[in-house]
């Protein structure tokens, strides 16, 4: 009788403990959901995805990942990137973000003729002539230096550098991005184009020292036009009156 009472008493002590643990499990997995580790829907590419395919036409599958884990601009349906193709090819098991989507015509790609080169430069919208731009387009390129110490020439000095520029491509950050981290988990800063020009080797000189050591802006033009350029002018050249020029 005695070892049947200890045989109950064992048992009980024992289902306390598997009560506790239980417990303890459950209100464990509660602190992680709090602390950022509930699942949330996100599309995960199923396979290579190449540039351009349009978002209804993506090899795609749901995957539930830990909140803490999701990249910025994740999405969970293709219905919140309709009417957009990728902007660049995507590993199989990436998760799919807004930023990496472009409008249809953004989305094209051109390749430079024989004897050219295609240099890509990052300006802001407004200096990428503000979504204007898409593959094929002509621009001229302007290119302004900030005051240099000893270095009259370029000080303060804006200036058109080349004309007629045939547009490759173009990579928009996505419209109403409003965080930079959002937006660099995408590739592009937010409120930033990526365009890639075809030009000639010797003009991608002044293209690559312009665009690194100045400020680029783009001025969209028909095709078959093409501006002689100038000297350029500074802020006094601009404040002079027409009569004084």
């Amino acid at each position: 009788m005695r070892k049947m009472n200890l045989t109950i008493v064992a048992g009980a002590v024992a289902a306390l403990i598997g009560a506790l643990l239980v417990l303890s499990y459950g209100r464990n997995v509660d602190e992680k959901i709090a602390q950022g580790r509930a699942l949330v829907d996100v599309l995960v590419a199923d396979a290579d995805l190449e540039q351009g395919t349009p978002a209804t036409e993506l090899a795609v599958r749901t995957e539930q990942i830990a909140d803490a884990y999701v990249a910025e601009g994740a999405i969970s349906d293709v219905s919140e990137v309709a009417g957009s193709v990728l902007a660049s090819a995507v590993p199989a098991g990436t998760q799919l973000t807004s930023g990496m989507f472009a409008t249809e015509a953004a989305g094209t790609t051109l390749r430079p003729e024989q004897g050219h080169v295609a240099i890509s430069i990052q300006v802001n919208l407004a200096a990428g002539v503000a979504r204007y731009l898409s593959a094929g387009d002509f621009v001229d390129v302007y290119a302004t230096y900030e005051r240099i110490q000893d270095a009259p020439i370029a000080s303060n000095r804006s200036k058109l550098i080349l004309s007629g520029v045939r547009v490759l491509s173009v990579n928009l950050a996505p419209a109403g991005e409003v965080t930079d981290a959002g937006a660099i988990d995408a590739g592009l800063p937010a409120d930033q184009s990526m365009v890639v020009l075809e030009v000639l080797p010797r003009e991608g000189e002044s293209l690559v020292n312009a665009a690194t050591l100045g400020f680029v802006h783009l001025g969209l033009i028909g095709e078959g036009e093409e501006h002689s350029t100038t000297t350029g002018v500074n802020p006094d050249d601009v404040v002079k009156s027409r009569g004084d020029r």
